[in-house]
């Protein structure tokens, strides 16, 4: 048991950022990924705004974007796959 909290709560980075990804769903979503597009969303996303992620899969762009929302702010993440979210 103690061994399966470890890997849960073990870190994972993306784009330099840090986030608790299940070790399952980890090939998902690299610790690079698409920085181009990131940076794109990250340049238009504001504190307290509202971003909708249709398709979201394992959510790596909400994940990153909800750093910058804040809890003023809103994520709407859609996955079709109940398994899909980490």
């Amino acid at each position: 048991m103690l061994t399966w909290i470890q890997q849960h709560e073990a870190p994972w980075t993306i784009n330099g950022e840090q986030f608790r990804i299940d070790p399952g769903q980890r090939h998902r979503c690299g610790n690079v990924y698409e920085l181009e597009l990131t940076a794109i969303l990250r340049s238009r996303v504001r504190p307290g705004g509202t971003f909708v992620d249709v398709e979201a899969n394992v959510g790596v762009y909400a994940m990153q974007l909800a750093k910058i929302v804040g809890p003023a702010g809103h994520i709407i993440a859609l996955a079709p796959a109940p398994r899909a979210w980490c």
